[in-house]
């Protein structure tokens, strides 16, 4: 369980947004810069291949985990290119390898490469790089930062028409390799004009005053864990303020 402010997609569906609406006010050099900066965020972002990885497995029976690519040996974060591989793997062996195309599309290793460590130069139309030694086109720069556009745009919108498609607690049955009761539930919780935010038992306080068992998961504001700690059934929070803390 973790308090709010520790979900940097959030922060990154954000920053897109923000660095979109400035990209559209400025012109010259510095919009290019932008433009490659954003294709460069949006390949590096974790979450959605860890969000892809778990759909995958959960559509064909798997179960969720919170770190599908965990980091080297060496705490080195893996690439994108790696997980792009892993997930193109993953998706075919499921029978549905079209979920990868997006990102695959939207991928260009020597690319990103080239703009995080600031190995490129802007010359005429030309994006043109130092190692290796290439030039690209203004129509092959654009393609590539559209796709990852294109990609990004699906995969914030699909996640939060899920968030928000929760409106109000849902209970559903606890997988059995979680529990050894058939008959124990769990409770989606819902933030009032968010949606879902956490997962939690379903116990009634006379079942929980007979010893079973509570659990809580998810992101909560410290005013939330307190409410939720003096209700051990409340599963609908009030809405919050919006502020650039809330997950």
């Amino acid at each position: 369980m973790q308090d709010a402010g520790w979900d940097p997609y959030e922060t990154t569906v954000r920053a897109i947004k923000a660095i979109r609406e400035v990209h559209g006010q400025i012109k010259g050099e510095a919009n290019r810069d932008l433009a490659l900066w954003l294709y460069g965020h949006i390949m590096e972002a974790s979450e959605p291949y860890e969000f892809l990885a778990n759909l995958i497995d959960v559509a064909v029976g798997g179960r969720f985990l919170g770190e599908r690519f965990p980091p080297h040996s060496n705490g080195a974060p893996l690439s994108p290119q790696i997980k792009i591989s892993r997930l193109t793997k993953q998706a075919t062996a499921a029978g549905m390898s079209g979920v990868v195309i997006p990102m695959s599309e939207a991928w260009n290793r020597e690319f990103r490469n080239a703009i995080f460590h600031a190995d490129y130069t802007l010359y005429g139309p030309e994006v043109r790089t130092i190692r290796p030694y290439r030039s690209y086109s203004h129509d092959q720069v654009m393609t590539l930062v559209n796709r990852a556009l294109a990609y990004h745009e699906a995969m914030s919108i699909l996640r939060r028409s899920h968030i928000e498609s929760y409106t109000e607690p849902v209970i559903i049955p606890a997988d059995p390799r979680f529990t050894g009761d058939p008959h124990e539930d769990a409770i989606v919780i819902v933030r009032e004009g968010y949606g879902a935010i956490g997962l939690k038992d379903a116990w009634t306080e006379q079942e929980l005053g007979q010893g079973r068992i509570p659990y809580r998961l998810g992101r909560f504001s410290l005013e939330e864990m307190k409410v939720l700690d003096a209700d051990r059934t409340l599963a609908l929070l009030t809405a919050r303020e919006k502020t650039s803390c809330i997950p």
